[in-house]
């Protein structure tokens, strides 16, 4: 699988994730603070498991991990995902019936429960721009194309009333 480079929204939020790890702000995560960190998450590992999760990142052998080491793991994760599989992932949230198709009330849906507003003429248009076969659905290759399409212009229509 061809690696991805991380965007600098992607770094921000591993950032922000990393500083949330490292409580005692020393740039590094120690395995206490794994441990906190996955109590609080309802994990409770034990410390041979915390010790292996260290150790995975822990490019230098100092028994703790920097942000750079910390991205690194982030890029190995991102690589062993399958972009297909997440892509189902997602398309299933859309399809709330599970009818294998997604609908405009499905779209405004999900929309409004992540607290973005979407009038019905943009509702619309981004069926119209989804629904290639004109059925009025958005199938699960037809959805897999819109997204290709957003990731490649996330501000070609409809996709900046997704990104807004």
């Amino acid at each position: 699988m061809v690696e991805r480079e991380l965007t600098q929204d992607q770094i921000k939020e591993f950032e922000e994730a990393f500083l949330l790890f490292d409580t005692d702000c020393s740039g590094t995560i120690s395995i206490d603070e794994l441990e906190v960190v996955m109590n609080s998450l309802g994990q409770r590992p034990t410390d041979e498991e915390l010790k292996r999760m260290i150790a995975e990142a822990d490019a230098d052998g100092n028994g703790e991990v920097d942000f750079e080491e910390f991205l690194s793991l982030m890029k190995k994760q991102m690589k062993d995902m399958d972009p297909e599989a997440e892509l189902r992932e997602l398309f299933q949230v859309f399809d709330m019936n599970s009818d294998g198709k997604i609908s405009a009330v499905e779209v405004q849906t999900i929309m409004s429960q992540q607290g973005e507003r979407i009038n019905n003429e943009e509702l619309q248009e981004l069926i119209r721009e989804a629904d290639l076969d004109g059925d009025g659905f958005i199938n699960f290759q037809e959805f897999k194309l819109f997204i290709k399409n957003l990731e490649q212009d996330p501000e070609s229509p409809p996709g900046y009333l997704v990104q807004k």
